[in-house]
């Protein structure tokens, strides 16, 4: 049993408790759309893993070439910058140049979301697999943009919204552990150690994601 498979496993199990959680907070009619947004993110988190894990007892082995659990992380991170980009973020930045600053920094930040891209482009990959993590290591960069740029944001300048800033660290760690592991996945080194950092990552932020954005909205409506 490889350590990717280990790894897997628990993500798809904390994932599961991920959306149940959102599911039962925010699949309600009175919820708004974004709040919808995020337990959607979590669904198809969970779909991805578990396809992933399916298919390994299927094949015995995760190949290098595109495949359906792709579309679930995809997903998930289409999920998460509609959230950002149709609501959230405009809770705070209304476009004008005093967050001009902020944006900027927020960019130079996510050129390392580029610099992993990049690297699966060059991986020894299938066409398929590297196109399709590319896209989805530009959407993960998506999400880390705008999570990074909200919490660099001052709260005299975010306002009530500032309560939803440790939701944006778990996004935005949550988006580095995905990356990693895309990386290291593609790469297949040797030994588990370098393996923990991503899944421990994954472990620790995806159950979390819901409960942390329940908290920001309960205090921000307060």
């Amino acid at each position: 049993m490889t350590a990717d498979l280990i790894g897997n496993g628990i993500v798809c199990f904390m994932s599961l408790i991920g959306f149940i959680f959102a599911a039962v907070n925010y699949f309600r009619p009175e919820t708004e759309t974004y709040q919808k947004m995020i337990a959607g993110a979590l669904g198809c988190c969970f779909i991805c893993r578990l396809f992933e894990i399916v298919q390994f007892f299927v094949a015995e082995k995760l190949p290098k070439i595109f495949e359906v659990g792709t579309l679930g992380s995809i997903g998930c991170f289409m999920f998460l910058m509609a959230a950002f980009i149709g609501t959230m973020d405009g809770f705070v930045d209304d476009g004008s140049k005093a967050f001009k600053k902020y944006r900027w920094k927020a960019v130079i930040f996510t050129l390392i979301f580029d610099l992993a891209a990049v690297m699966i482009l060059l991986s020894p990959a299938s066409v398929s697999m590297r196109v399709s993590l590319a896209v989805e290591e530009v959407l993960i960069g998506g999400t880390a943009f705008f999570s990074f740029k909200q919490l660099i944001i001052p709260k005299d300048l975010a306002k009530g919204a500032s309560k939803f800033k440790p939701f944006y660290l778990i996004a935005l760690l949550f988006s580095l552990g995905h990356m990693l592991e895309i990386v290291i996945w593609v790469y297949d080194p040797s030994g588990i150690v370098i393996w923990i950092i991503p899944y421990l990552m994954l472990m620790l932020t995806i159950p979390a994601l819901a409960p942390a954005f329940k908290w920001g909205v309960k205090r921000w409506k307060m």
